[in-house]
């Protein structure tokens, strides 16, 4: 295994310490901490996670009704993968938000072509979005780092 792949299972393994934590002692993680966490994982979160979800991701969306959608948002996207895969069904860029610069970092690098990607939390992004704006909203994987009653 090399330094690379090494310092990327840490951050992966600290993360795992982390969550484990959080679900036995703490009542909601902390915003900023997850976003370090996944700041620091980001470079080969793809390659750890995505490869493995992939599947179930790609059946998640295709059991979604996505005929005549102009417009998509995917909340906490990550490296933008379900963001991507929503922009294959939209007459717009599907639009993709995360707290986390480097999984952001990530998906502008893969999917700019295709997606519209922001930095910011999901709670205050939708609080300044009109009514409608978006004919789909989707949060793949993150629902666990929100808080869903306000979404």
């Amino acid at each position: 295994m090399n330094k690379k792949n090494k310092s990327i299972h840490r951050h992966w393994i600290s993360l795992l310490l982390r969550a484990i934590r959080f679900t036995f002692f703490e009542e909601i993680p902390t915003s900023k901490l997850v976003t370090q966490s996944y700041n620091q994982i980001s470079p080969g979160y793809d390659t750890t996670w995505t490869t493995h979800m992939r599947n179930k991701s790609i059946e998640l969306i295709n059991n979604l009704q996505l005929d005549n959608v102009e417009n998509a948002l995917d909340l906490s996207c990550g490296t933008g993968f379900i963001t991507n895969m929503l922009s294959t069904h939209t007459k717009e860029k599907a639009v993709g938000i995360d707290q986390s610069n480097g999984m952001l970092s990530v998906a502008k690098n893969k999917y700019k072509d295709t997606c519209k990607f922001y930095q910011t939390d999901v709670v205050e992004y939708l609080k300044k979005q009109p009514s409608n704006q978006f004919d789909i909203i989707t949060n793949g994987w993150g629902l666990g780092y929100s808080k869903p009653y306000q979404i």
